[in-house]
Formats: structure tokens, sequence, C-alpha cells
């Protein structure tokens, strides 16, 4: 983790909330979406209009979100309801599969029983042409640099992917990119992880994988 000591020290953020985006239909067909552009299906679209109704409940500052249409859609939504603007920001991308893109497990030759296999995959496969997990890592340290170059005690709104939220969890409680460290952080569509964090990027309050309205009645209880 050298790599992340730069930041460690220059980070002043108080507040992130890392939002997994809402369903498509390649969630529900168990296809590797990486940076395949696919909208949000009707499911997907009421996920983001519930969640921007709780959010509307609580100040934030800005919505970072990840360039990919399943993203920004989500956030627009958001953006709607609560008038705060959105930042278009790549760094939260999904990790690229390369030649396994649009693809099911089961087409690739391997077992799927659950989503714990997808996120097998995503931490241990090398996919063709795509990006290897250890690249991917890099990528978000790049996201958490550049937002504490940009932001001083702000309250962020991250919408990305399952992916990122894995890693960047992982890299944020110092823990190695694995498949069972990742595991612990896989988020379902539309919920969120909330971290409070001190000016040394230690986390002093987290909630991992709730329902936003969790995050809200934290917050308006303080």
């Amino acid at each position: 983790h050298n790599f992340l000591k730069n930041y460690f020290v220059r980070m002043i953020m108080n507040e992130i909330i890392l939002v997994r985006h809402g369903e498509t239909d390649y969630n529900t067909q168990g296809r590797l979406a990486g940076w395949s552009d696919v909208p949000l299906n009707k499911t997907g679209v009421n996920q983001a209009k519930t969640l921007a109704s709780h959010l509307s409940n609580i100040r934030f500052d800005i919505i970072e979100s990840s360039d990919l249409i399943r993203c920004l859609n989500f956030s627009k939504i958001i953006s709607r309801e609560t008038g705060i603007k959105i930042a278009k920001q790549p760094l939260l991308r999904e990790r690229d599969f390369g030649d396994h893109e649009g693809k099911t497990l089961q087409e690739l030759g391997m077992p799927f029983e659950s989503y714990e296999d997808m996120v097998r995959h995503f931490f241990e496969c090398n996919c063709h042409r795509g990006q290897t997990v250890i690249e991917y890592g890099r990528q978000m340290h790049n996201f958490l640099d550049e937002i504490s170059l940009k932001y001083s005690e702000r309250r962020i709104i991250a919408s990305t992917h399952g992916g990122a939220i894995m890693t960047a969890l992982c890299t944020l409680f110092g823990e190695p990119l694995t498949f069972e460290n990742g595991l612990k952080y896989k988020h379902e569509n539309g919920y969120v992880s909330y971290l409070r964090l001190d000016k040394s990027f230690k986390v002093i309050v987290s909630l991992i994988n709730v329902q936003v309205s969790e995050v809200v009645n934290y917050l308006n209880k303080r």
C-alpha cells in the first residue's frame, strides 16, 4: 500500500457516501457489465427515486458520478430531487472486464450459483484485454487522491459501481484486494455505505451496505 501514503496525509474530508447504482438488465441476467454502457431498468429507476427522496432530507455538497449511463442517470435522478450538482468522474467507472464484458460466468465456462461467484471473478480473474485488479485498485486510489485535492470538509455522494465500492472500502480499511475481503463489502443495487473520516484518513464511523434510510436517520440524530 505504499502508493496510498501520499493521500493518507493530505486528505481533509469529513464524509463520503458510496452509492451503488440501481438495477440493470445485466444485473438480473448475471452479465459482467464493466465499461459496457447499459441503462437502468425500471426497477433501477425506482431505486434511484427512492434513494433520492431520502437524500433530500440531509445536506450534502456534490455528487461525484461515474460517467457510465447507469450511474449518470441514477445521479441525475438524485440531482433533480435534491438540487445538488453532478461532477462526472471517469475514475468511478467499474473495472474494465475486456473480453468478458457482456457475458455471464456460465458463458465463460465458470460455475455460477450466487452473486458471490461474481465477486470471486472480480478479484481473481485476469480478463483478456481488461484491467487487472491491481490496475483497478490504482484507479480507485487515484479517485480518492483527486477528491482529497478538490474538497475540504465536505459531504460527498459517490455514485458508482459494486466493484468500485468493494475496492474503495478495502483501500480505506487498509485491506488487500482479495475475494475474502471484497465479499465483506459487496453491495446490493441502490444500497450505500457511509464513512466519516478524520484528517489522517482514518475511518471514524462506518455504515456498510445499508439502506439509505439508515444513513439519513443516523445523520439526523447527530
